[in-house]
Parts: structure tokens; sequence; C-alpha cells
């Protein structure tokens, strides 16, 4: 088997500063030398509305992210789904 690959949940009320943390988290990991990701689910039903979902998906990536998508019912956006095949640590 590859190597582990650790993964963390951020969950809060709106406005509780989830989008912040993360931030906070991806860029200091990225700084580390290791590669980041992250997944926000939105919970309304339906395909997430991509113009305001979007906004959390570019802070992570800004932050440093290698991929940051946003994921609905059955439906999954991403920027590059294809690199979460080949995350792991440098």
């Amino acid at each position: 088997m590859g190597e582990i690959c650790p993964i963390l949940q951020i969950v809060g009320f709106q406005n509780s500063g989830k989008t912040t943390l993360s931030e906070k988290l991806i860029f200091r990991a990225s700084k580390a030398g290791l590669k980041a990701a992250s997944i926000k689910h939105h919970g309304h039903g339906g395909p997430p509305d991509n113009e305001l979902s979007s906004k959390d998906s570019i802070r992570h990536h800004e932050a440093g992210a290698v991929i940051s998508s946003v994921e609905g019912d059955v439906v999954s956006y991403s920027y590059v789904l294809s690199l979460i095949i080949g995350i792991s640590r440098k």
C-alpha cells in the first residue's frame, strides 16, 4: 500500500471562521513542504452555486492548496480533479 494521507475535517456554523482556519492550515502545510487539498461540502441540495461556492475554493487555492473543489448532491465540481490521485507528502 501507499503512504498514509491524513484528513482533517473542519465543521462549524456559518461565519464561524472555517474558511479562515482552513486558509491558515493550508498555508502552513504548504510552507512546510506538504501538499494540501480542500473539498467544501455544500448541503443545500442540488448542484452547488458555482459563483458563491467557488469563493472559499479560490481562497484555499490562493493559500497553497494543490486542489480545491466544492461538492454537492451527486455533483462534484473541481478545479483539477485528476490531481487528487497524486496528492501525497513531498
